[in-house]
């Protein structure tokens, strides 16, 4: 028996040690799931700890928030139990916040309005609610800079999920090429969601 132990202790640690613990995912971003300690074997389970962490490709550089500890095994009732934190989430959304992924201008020319929706990417559509605006700029396309401000959030409870986007909307007025500031809109999204309902607000 000791012998096999040590057979397994062995091979295994070749094993885990060969395997890949970090993964690119698309230009921006790479996750990391290596071994937060050691792998836990036991007559009726395997468990494992792993890291789930996103990070900027070519930068081992850690998320400044912590990871929220994880609940240990409690039944093996179930042939596989799989734990995971909004840690994962969350430094998903500071890495493509820190790298600008998640900034997007709209125009006349990417963006396609739904049918029946009473709005327009130009000045003439919002010329009754900012009449002003539509003075000062007659007709003119409306360009659209939108970016979070600070990384987006998620906490995941056992009453449901919510997060948390903070962002800016910066307005400008487009003729001839040329772009004209008008104003920024600061928004900020709060979605809610549990077994029972699912809402989703904006301030």
């Amino acid at each position: 028996c000791d012998k096999i132990t040590k057979l397994v202790d062995t091979q295994g640690n070749k094993m885990l040690q060969s395997l890949p613990i970090v993964t690119p995912l698309g230009r921006i971003a790479e996750i990391d799931y290596s071994l937060i300690d050691d792998p836990t074997f036991t007559n009726t389970y395997v468990s494992s700890r792993h890291k789930g962490e996103f990070r900027l490709q070519g930068k081992a550089s850690e998320a400044p928030f912590p990871p929220h500890s994880l609940p240990g095994v409690t039944s093996t009732e179930k042939m596989m139990y799989l734990w995971a934190s909004d840690y994962i989430a969350n430094t998903a959304g500071y890495v493509y916040q820190r790298a600008g992924a998640l900034n997007k201008t709209l125009t006349p020319e990417n963006t396609k309005i739904p049918p029946g929706v009473p709005f327009c990417l130009n000045t003439k559509c919002i010329k009754d609610l900012i009449p002003e605006f539509y003075s000062k700029f007659p007709d003119q396309d409306i360009v659209l800079r939108v970016g979070l401000t600070k990384p987006p959030t998620m906490s995941i409870q056992p009453a449901g999920i919510s997060g948390l986007l903070p962002g800016n909307i910066e307005v400008y007025a487009r003729a001839n090429n040329t772009l004209s500031y008008a104003f920024t809109l600061g928004v900020v999204s709060v979605y809610l969601q549990s077994r029972h309902f699912k809402t989703i607000y904006y301030s």
